[in-house]
């Protein structure tokens, strides 16, 4: 039984194959309830199935590029076999209105012919220049090319990349992780410095490094050699040491387990904040680091067990900011948090002052902190907890698609005293809004939902988990040609919309890192093999697919850079002194690098490297970038591991959606391991006995797993199928198929949000063959916002869950 509640149909798009299950056998009885289904109906099926193709429209020919004029931008360090490929053309010149493509081909640098052939596509105009986008993804064969895009006036051509299995881990975890973690060291003192100085060793950058190591451990551990694997652990416990030395320890029991911003008193440093955000982030990742450590030094792992114990019992106790909180680096503490906020977030109200209540940003933070413990240790109280924290942050997401800024929605709001400010992805300012580096991560949703699958709040979040994903990680990407990640989404009916550069005090390239990690998180879980590619994307944005560095500060030309000193074929060389290869530089503001801008003072363009001049603008060696880069690259390459057990001895046939068809025997134990699948396709897996057939779809992710149990006897098929729009009543149709070779007893359950049903339980004794549909009553709740319908039907030993999303008014 797969594990993800996740249907394969989106609202509006059939996207399976109804592949039957012995076509010749009868129902023994008729189908019961309505089966007279009216049209327009979406459906998700148990069984999955292959997304159907999609046909390109209609294009002219228009090629007429130029060297002067067009920059062709293409990766620096290679491209993944299975990630996503492209170079973008960034042109002066613009086509004029209309669908356009140009002939491309990709070409063999060793015997200079074309191996693959394609269309340049345009885009579009967008950051005061013009894109095309010629995209070979498909093309998955090892080696070193480069693309030559064919023009009328002249050909324009790339730079020479490679394409390897995993050529950005490999390129990048020795010298980006293990030698600049080395290097940031200083004798005698703890953590890892951070920002072009000595001086500065601010906790979000120590702790993003120890995240990165947390993703190496659980995903490529193994295939470390002895000396990196070693200094996994041994960086594991440097990190961790200074986080111990953070936590303040007081007699006063609303003091006692903050952690200081930074342990060293310096020009540059912050060590009087004491920030909420900060604790929860700290307490998130010492409960990961306590569930790795415990299994290779159960002393030390208890130290971070224990330091957890007292912050969790400070956060549960007081759940809010201290107003001396405010004051604690300057005088005047909550009136420059409340002008810092009001520039991030764009919120221009007189009135406004930052709460005291916790952000949004927090409660998912500290919600994380909770659900890391409980897998580390297996303790229900830190669920509860969690399920507490869960309610608050689904109250504050922003769900009304009909009032989608530019088409996005499911973000979330940030303040629980403002309906219009939503919550910054990249948030590095003043006071409370220092240090607030990680993007949105809703994994802890996906524990709550592992720990009790069948709860009243599960489908809750589960579409919590989808909105986010459809509404804004999907809708974002479509609104740039690079397919980023934006820094947050503004209501401002003026200035506002979806920014990409805008209102940060210096580059987010940890941004797209951290955000390229969690979008493989996502995709894994959610069965989506499409946001594989987009993390790729977004990881690929550090080392060259982006913007281009200009040729002035008026550009005509950009040219490819890796925003990782030293690594990649062009690369950024700070302009911050001493920097240990391997740094990741900041990259592009709307502002000036440490300028804080309103939304309405600058257009959201991708500047912040040269001043008008000309001359190079200060761009610090931070240490997060490169951090999170290498999390984005090891995850989007690690394998998918998927596991098929099927009991008795069984003949699978493996299917992607590009056509490769491989055939298995299961093993003397029944079980089939599959851990070289082609990443970032939907692969159809079929078993068979000889008798019976079964079937289901699986989304190859990277660093992604999962499990199917196959029975024969006990075998169901389970559909749903309800209109895609509710307004008012309607209903549902949940239709089960006993697809086995004996009677099965289903006890059905159905779980929802975003509507209501009136009844959510059905047992139904099942013939071989049988087939019944149960018809249920629905109606909209009343909210306009995407809904969820799901399916679990438990038979025998095994569930079977299936969910349909659709939009609810």
């Amino acid at each position: 039984m797969k594990r993800k509640l996740a249907a394969l149909l989106m609202a509006g798009a059939v996207l399976f194959s109804a592949a039957g299950c012995d076509q010749g056998r009868e129902p023994v009885r008729q189908p019961i309830g309505n089966t007279q289904m009216p049209e327009g109906l979406i459906s998700a099926d148990s069984w999955g199935g292959l997304p159907e193709e999609v046909k390109e429209n209609e294009m002219v020919l228009k090629n007429r590029f130029s060297s002067s004029t067009d920059s062709v931008l293409v990766t620096q360090v290679g491209y993944s076999r299975y990630g996503y490929k492209a170079v973008y053309v960034r042109s002066t010149v613009d086509p004029g209105a209309g669908a356009y493509y140009a002939p491309f081909s990709v070409v063999e640098t060793g015997s200079n012919q074309p191996v693959f052939e394609g269309k340049a596509i345009y885009w579009g105009e967008q950051w005061n220049s013009y894109w095309w986008v010629a995209e070979f993804t498909d093309l998955q064969t090892d080696g070193e090319y480069y693309v030559r895009i064919d023009g009328d006036n002249a050909d324009l051509a790339s730079q020479n990349f490679t394409i390897g299995a995993t050529v950005l881990t490999d390129a990048s975890i020795q010298m980006v992780l293990f030698d600049q973690l080395d290097a940031r060291r200083s004798e005698g003192k703890l953590g890892w410095r951070d920002s072009s100085t000595d001086l500065l060793r601010e906790i979000q950058a120590n702790i993003m490094a120890l995240e990165t190591l947390c993703d190496v451990y659980d995903s490529i551990y193994g295939t470390l050699s002895s000396d990196n694997q070693a200094k996994v652990l041994d960086n594991i416990q440097f990190g961790c040491t200074y986080l111990l030395a953070l936590q303040e320890r007081t007699d006063d029991p609303l003091t006692d387990g903050r952690f200081k911003h930074d342990l060293y008193d310096t020009i540059y440093s912050a060590p009087k904040i004491r920030n909420f955000y900060d604790m929860v982030n700290a307490m998130a990742t010492l409960a990961r680091c306590y569930g790795i450590m415990k299994d290779h030094d159960a002393a030390v792992a208890q130290q971070y067990k224990d330091a957890f114990d007292v912050s969790y019992k400070l956060c549960v106790l007081r759940p809010y900011y201290l107003e001396s909180e405010f004051k604690l680096e300057a005088e005047n503490g909550h009136g420059g948090v409340t002008k810092a906020a009001k520039t991030r977030y764009g919120i221009n109200s007189m009135l406004w002052e930052f709460p005291t209540t916790l952000r949004t940003r927090d409660r998912l933070m500290f919600m994380r902190a909770c659900t890391e413990m409980y897998k580390s240790t297996g303790d229900t109280s830190y669920i509860e907890q969690a399920e507490v924290l869960a309610e608050q942050i689904a109250d504050r997401q922003f769900t009304d698609y009909q009032s989608a800024i530019d088409g996005c929605y499911g973000m979330f709001k940030e303040f629980d005293n403002i309906e219009t400010a939503f919550m910054i992805d990249w948030l590095q300012s003043f006071g409370q809004n220092l240090g607030c580096i990680q993007p949105t991560d809703l994994e802890p949703f996906m524990v709550l939902i592992e720990h009790d699958p069948a709860g009243e709040n599960t489908a809750r979040w589960y579409n919590v988990i989808h909105t986010f994903t459809e509404g804004y990680v999907k809708n974002s990407a479509k609104l740039t040609a690079l397919g980023i990640y934006p820094i947050g989404a503004y209501a401002d009916k003026e200035h506002g919309g979806v920014k990409f550069f805008q209102s940060m005090s210096h580059g987010a390239n940890n941004l797209y890192g951290a955000m390229g990690r969690n979008m493989t998180i996502l995709g894994n879980y959610l069965n989506d093999a499409s946001l594989q590619h987009l993390a790729q994307r977004n990881a690929q944005f550090i080392i060259g697919l982006n913007p281009g560095i200009p040729n002035a500060y008026e550009a005509t030309k950009w040219t490819s850079v890796s925003f990782i000193y030293g690594l990649g074929t062009n690369y950024f060389t700070p302009t911050s002194g001493d920097a240990p290869l391997g740094s990741g530089i900041n990259g592009f503001t709307a502002a000036n690098q440490f300028e804080e801008k309103d939304i309405w003072d600058n257009e959201d363009l991708p500047l912040g490297i040269l001043y008008e001049n000309g001359d190079y603008q200060f761009n610090e060696d931070y240490l997060p970038h490169g951090m999170a880069y290498i999390g984005a690259a090891v995850l989007t390459e690690a394998p998918y591991r998927l596991t098929i057990r099927t009991k008795t001895a069984a003949t699978v046939t493996v299917q992607t959606e590009k056509g490769q068809i491989s055939v298995y025997e299961t093993d003397a134990q029944d079980e089939l391991i599959l851990t070289e699948l082609p990443l970032g396709q939907t692969i159809m897996v079929t078993a068979t006995d000889g008798t019976v057939t079964t079937q289901s779809t699986f989304a190859a992710v990277g660093g992604g797993s999962d499990t199917w149990t196959v029975d024969f006897e006990n075998c169901l098929r389970l559909r749903i199928s309800a209109p895609g729009v509710i307004s008012g009543q309607s209903q549902a149709f949940i239709t089960m198929t006993n697809a086995g070779s004996k009677a099965i007893s289903v006890d059905l359950s159905v779980l929802c949000d975003g509507i209501q049903i009136r009844s959510n339980a059905v047992m139904q004794e099942l013939a071989p063959g049988e087939e019944v549909t149960v018809t249920v009553d629905i109606v909209s709740e009343g909210s306009t916002k995407p809904y969820v319908l799901m399916a679990r039907a438990v038979h025998g030993d095994l569930t079977t869950t299936v969910s349909l999303e659709g939009f609810a008014q």
